[in-house]
Order: structure tokens, then C-alpha cells, then sequence
């Protein structure tokens, strides 16, 4: 049986970010037994060349400061004003993607 949903620790390495699984010895499966039921699928050559192309323009340098995260930073205004005692902001109706 195989199992995933451990905690992942995550560290900075080599210029991108690394998440460790830690997993019980009887959670690994071996790679022929987690992969035994997905074919052997022979790509085209143009389609090879057209992922490699779009792998090559969406590559780059991962900068955490251009990341924002909306949903901590609502939960933290939430906590805020529940400290404060005042009204919690407004919420925009629907998601974002």
C-alpha cells in the first residue's frame, strides 16, 4: 500500500525550493510498483520539441518576494480586528484564480 500526505518540510537549495516527504518504511513503495500501470507512451517529435519550448520560456529564478499570499494576509487582518474588538473587513463575493 502506498501512502502520501506526510509532512514536508520545505528548505532553500541551490536557488529553488526542496520539500522532503517523511513517510513510515512501510509507506515506500518501490518505483515498478507505483508506476507499473502507466503505458509506455511514444511522444511525437514535434509535440517533444513544443514542451521543451514552453518548459524553456516559463523557467526561471523563483523570488519569494514577488509572492503575496492573500489568504494569510485576509487571516491575519481577520485576527486583527478580533483582537481589536472592531468589525472585520468587507469580503469580495467569488474566487479568484
Amino acid at each position: 500500500m502506498c501512502f502520501s500526505g506526510a509532512i514536508a518540510p520545505c528548505r532553500s537549495g541551490h536557488g529553488a525550493i526542496v520539500a522532503t516527504t517523511l513517510n513510515f518504511d512501510w509507506e515506500v513503495c518501490s518505483a515498478a510498483a507505483t508506476f507499473k500501470n502507466i503505458p509506455d507512451v511514444k511522444f511525437d517529435q514535434e509535440m517533444l520539441e513544443l514542451a521543451g519550448h514552453i518548459i524553456s520560456t516559463k523557467s526561471g529564478h523563483f523570488r519569494p518576494e514577488d509572492c503575496h499570499d492573500r489568504y494569510d494576509a485576509a487571516l491575519l487582518e481577520l485576527v486583527k480586528a478580533e483582537m481589536e474588538s472592531r468589525k472585520p473587513p468587507e469580503t469580495q463575493g467569488g474566487t479568484e484564480g
